[in-house]
């Protein structure tokens, strides 16, 4: 992915659904937070990484519903087919991280102690 193109749509998970996909988005984020760490590791950075990475997490809060509780798995889409898919739940398992907070604008899955 070249990152001037990062706001550009394309397709879906299952390759139907021409838009912004929140699991494509979110594997854009997680990959360019994984590409400053792996660049810090070899000593080096990763400047447009670090700039875009933090844009790419503000744009993925449009993908929630008008009244904020739950993710449209697309959005942008001139199909008219938008809403709940499975691809949201798979993009928490894709990029869950057990070192990261509980919260929904990082979209990390957690359980409320009862």
């Amino acid at each position: 992915m070249l990152i001037k193109h990062r706001n550009q749509g394309g397709f879906d998970l299952w390759e139907e659904v021409n838009g912004n996909s929140f699991f494509t988005t979110a594997a854009q984020h997680r990959a360019l937070v994984e590409g400053i760490a792996f660049a810090a590791r070899l000593g080096k950075s990763c400047d447009n990484c670090a700039t875009v990475a933090p844009q790419i997490l503000c744009f993925q809060q449009k993908f929630w519903n008008s009244e904020g509780n739950y993710i449209v798995s697309n959005i942008n889409v001139d199909t008219g087919r938008k809403g709940i898919d499975v691809n949201s739940i798979l993009t928490s398992i894709h990029n869950f991280d057990p070192a990261g907070g509980c919260d929904d604008p990082t979209f990390q899955p957690y359980v409320k102690n009862i």
